[in-house]
């Protein structure tokens, strides 16, 4: 894409190792459109921050791909990695997507990586109407598998509401077929052996996938919304009704993690259980020093414990 001098703008972790590899497979010359940026997915307050900045430098936006992915080992499985996962995989990329819509073009073209585990993430049964079902996965693997029918299912429901604002715009959901890759490096031996030894005589290279998968976001034929395996379309969460899959449009977008010392996690706990802001708030209790709540109540939250800092300490306001 660099070759037909497209503008292209990736979104690393601080990485070296893959920003040099980016760079080194870059043809350079004085008019290479390739501009590095970083930006860390799991923290949702960092994306909203670039997102913002990113939308006021730059005035239109032809192709948006979420690439990115993560699958935690599990000797390190913790209810952190869960949001961290969550946040990588599916959260950041709708957050991106919602906060850059102003510079989205009329006939953007959206392209989310999904994968073939989504179908067998037996996650019926565990969707609900609020946020919390998004982190809680038993086990990585659990987890990745989660995460990929919830943007599969993200991608089917935003397609529908881009017609209103971007009638032109097509949105899909690809895999490409299972690629030899670093998402595996932390899996358990077995796992890893055969994906390092065994897949790549009989998978197709990383290069294949990816042309792959830019021809599948390019094609005139492509419906939006659909979720796409080997360039065909195929059905993903068939078995969930179009409430839940709405429950999952909306709860994908809506918390946010908030680091705290312990009283004020309390204090948050006790607005929370009296409804003290009008209704519930915390989607997850992490630990003594992290909750997941909905961003939207962030500013009320901030508001109410301005204004009972007042009352504790009256004479500090008043000068």
């Amino acid at each position: 894409m660099v070759s037909y001098m497209v503008r292209i703008q990736p979104i690393l972790l601080q990485q070296p190792r893959e920003q040099a590899l980016i760079v080194d497979q870059v043809p350079h010359s004085s008019d290479t459109k390739l501009a590095l940026h970083e930006c860390d997915l799991r923290d949702l307050k960092a994306v909203a921050n670039f997102a913002q900045t990113f939308k006021e430098k730059h005035r239109q936006i032809d192709l948006f791909i979420g690439n990115a992915g993560v699958l935690h080992p599990r000797d390190s499985w913790t209810d952190h990695a869960a949001v961290d996962g969550m946040n990588v995989n599916v959260v950041a990329h709708a957050a991106l997507i919602e906060i850059l819509r102003p510079v989205l073009a009329r006939d953007h073209r959206v392209l989310l990586m999904g994968s073939c585990c989504s179908h067998a993430c037996l996650a019926t049964n565990r969707i609900k109407t609020d946020s919390s079902f998004l982190y809680d996965a038993h086990g990585p693997y659990q987890a990745y598998a989660f995460s990929k029918l919830l943007l599969a299912v993200y991608g089917e429901m935003h397609a529908q509401s881009m017609h209103i604002t971007h009638p032109g715009a097509t949105l899909c959901v690809v895999h490409p077929g299972v690629v030899p890759s670093a998402l595996y490096r932390k899996t358990n031996p077995l796992t890893r052996l055969a994906i390092g030894y065994m897949l790549p005589l009989i998978a197709r290279s990383a290069e294949d996938a990816a042309i792959l998968s830019l021809h599948t976001a390019f094609r005139e034929d492509v419906k939006s919304g659909l979720y796409f395996e080997d360039g065909q379309p195929t059905s993903v969460g068939r078995d969930l009704e179009k409430a839940t899959k709405m429950a999952i449009m909306v709860n994908v977008k809506k918390g946010v993690m908030i680091t705290c010392d312990p009283a004020m996690q309390k204090l948050l706990v006790h607005l929370d259980e009296t409804r003290a802001l009008g209704s519930q708030f915390i989607v997850k209790e992490l630990d003594e020093t992290h909750l997941i709540v909905d961003k939207d109540i962030v500013p009320t939250i901030e508001a109410k414990i301005d204004e009972l800092m007042e009352q504790m300490n009256p004479e500090a306001t008043e000068k």
